[in-house]
């Protein structure tokens, strides 16, 4: 996927989990952000960009280091997503596609990557679906990154996104809706996480 990035959010203080999520356990040897990394490198995709709190990029430049991924930080996460979004755009030197990954939706697996990519033509960005219900993560095509590129920070990322048009993958995994916003949820998918 010589023409894709991922972008991975994780900026959030995420003051109810008591740590980052990206910090989470994912499994013995990965957290959620490491898991990500991972998968999307499984996928095919070499550059990855992180953007999270200026306060953790000192915790995770090892992985910057080795070349896994561009870290960046978002001096301002209460400014919404769009921050975020805007940020991991800027760090594109090329490509024409980007997958948008919250790091709090882990699921994301590389065969789910790979059946995007293969949307990617057919609409100017990709979702998955499951039920009826919009997942995660997105597909971002050109029309939609150049949009970003010049700047709405006041803005809805969804309402944005409402104005092109999308195609929807299908999906038979309930876990492309998956959200891990309290420590009961968490603890739900990753019993024994916490153990």
């Amino acid at each position: 996927m010589v023409n894709a990035i991922a972008i991975i959010l994780a900026a959030g203080e995420s003051s109810r989990m008591g740590q980052p999520k990206w910090r989470l356990p994912f499994n013995a040897r990965h957290c959620f952000l490491e898991a990500l990394i991972s998968v999307y490198m499984k996928a095919g995709i070499s550059r990855i960009v992180v953007v999270m709190n200026p306060g953790h990029l000192d915790e995770f430049a090892f992985h910057a280091a080795a070349g896994e991924c561009v870290l960046i930080g978002n001096n301002n996460p209460g400014a919404g997503r769009i921050r975020s979004v805007e940020l991991g755009i800027s760090a594109m030197d090329d490509g024409t596609h980007a997958f948008l990954q919250n790091v709090d939706n882990p699921f994301t697996t590389a065969d789910l990557i790979d059946q995007m990519w293969h949307l990617r033509d057919t609409a100017d960005y990709v979702v998955p679906v499951f039920q009826k219900k919009r997942g995660h993560p997105l597909l971002l095509g050109p029309a939609v990154l150049n949009m970003l590129r010049t700047g709405h920070a006041d803005c809805d990322f969804k309402e944005l996104l409402h104005g092109f048009p999308s195609a929807e993958l299908h999906c038979s995994d309930r876990h492309i809706l998956v959200n891990i916003n309290t420590p009961e949820t968490y603890t739900s998918f990753f019993p024994i996480a916490l153990k």
